[in-house]
């Protein structure tokens, strides 16, 4: 019995089919995995909250990135007019790119606490980690009024 191979038109249907599902799938499974997460639960969870614009980028040796951010306002914890801060990023974000204003939702990493999916095995503890998952929003009046009144970051 011969056997019969895919031709070469065959697989480049097949390629150009995978892509496409992809491209068109991936960004809503992405959205899934995260599920719907409110302001007000990632208020409550995040040790520093604050809003600030992103002036530089780097990719570091663990894997992470870190985000240097000129902050203009703080809603929680003690954060200074520059912070870094720091992630590993996926379809689900940070997208903390330059020129970028966001508002941050970030943790302070502990000896003995919790370590999630996206934070370096056996990395450096940080001060400012921001998750994938709900670690950033949009720098819109509607988040700004449902987390409050702010104050000025310390100098």
């Amino acid at each position: 019995m011969a056997r019969v191979f895919p031709t070469h038109e065959d697989m480049k249907q097949f390629a150009t089919a995978i892509v496409i599902g992809l491209y068109y799938f991936l960004p809503a499974i992405a959205r899934a995995e995260c599920g719907a997460v409110t302001i007000e639960d990632l208020k409550h969870g995040a040790d520093l909250i604050f809003e600030g614009t992103v002036t530089k980028v780097d990719r570091l040796e663990t894997g992470e990135r870190a985000s240097t951010m000129k902050v203009d306002r703080v809603w929680k914890g003690t954060v200074h007019e520059m912070i870094t801060v720091y992630y590993t990023r996926s379809l689900d974000g940070p997208y903390l790119e330059e020129g970028v204003r966001r508002v941050v939702f970030a943790h302070r990493q502990k000896a003995n606490g919790p370590r999630t999916y996206d934070m370096v095995p056996n990395g450096p503890l940080r001060d400012a980690w921001v998750y994938q998952c709900g670690g950033t929003a949009g720098a819109m009046e509607s988040v700004r009024a449902q987390l409050g009144r702010s104050h000025k970051p310390s100098k």
